[in-house]
């Protein structure tokens, strides 16, 4: 025979978050008027594929981006996605009124024996122990989950600004670069202007030169045959 439903734990088994993470997401959709989930006669939630669906798609939002979505955001998100969620009111999913078979049963006087008992006391102080280390361990591991988000979140923050710091010191060190090339090839630019202007002097000068060279020749041989014609 094919159950309809599943009780809390068994759709915390399914979505794979712990079952308090449930017990609380379904808690907050009902404060902010969203969602209500359905009880059976012992006043227990259950879930049909329908509400596994919903919060199926908070688990998916919650894996994403951590911390950063809140169930305010989500709730808000809900409401404007009627058309793709079955979003059940308040009176679609009435709290059942409770019994008054165990009152029936037992009166007053037998739930002092009860409680005067020490099996009893004994049993309750098992459940008791019992149920609060199961909440202890479903809140280590939710805290543990939003600790692993948290400490991924803040890697790719680190990430980003080392990368953005790369990339800025990358482009300070080209700035650089092109402002030495800059002034190098100024440099450049003088310096062979500096070398065409010697050079031009350096010809001047030994064009000069050889002009003041060869006129003292030509004034020696004046002078050599000036002597020998006149006997000088």
């Amino acid at each position: 025979m094919e159950v309809e439903f599943i009780t809390l734990g068994d759709a915390a088994d399914r979505l794979e978050v712990p079952a308090s993470t449930l017990r609380n997401w379904t808690d907050q959709l009902e404060q902010f008027e969203v969602h209500y989930v359905k009880r059976n006669n012992r006043n227990e939630r259950i879930y049909y594929d329908d509400d596994l669906q919903i919060f199926k798609f908070i688990q998916d939002l919650k894996d994403e981006h951590g911390r950063r979505t809140t169930m305010k955001d989500i709730a808000a998100m809900l409401r404007d996605m009627r058309d793709r969620f079955n979003l059940r009111d308040e009176e679609d999913a009435p709290v059942p009124k409770p019994s008054n078979k165990t009152g029936d049963l037992l009166n007053a006087d037998d739930v002092q024996r009860l409680l005067d008992n020490q099996r009893v006391r004994t049993l309750f102080s098992y459940m008791i122990g019992e149920t609060t280390k199961q909440i202890r361990n479903d809140l280590l591991e939710e805290f543990q989950q939003q600790l692993a988000s948290e400490r991924e979140l803040l890697k790719e923050t680190l990430r980003e600004e080392v990368r953005k710091e790369l990339l800025e010191n990358q482009n300070k060190l080209e700035t650089k670069l092109q402002g030495i090339q800059e002034e190098q090839e100024k440099r450049d630019k003088e310096l062979n202007e500096e070398l065409k202007r010697r050079d031009a002097e350096s010809l001047k000068r030994l064009k000069e030169l050889m002009e003041q060279r060869k006129k003292e020749a030509e004034e020696q041989k004046n002078k050599g045959f000036f002597s020998r014609l006149f006997g000088g």
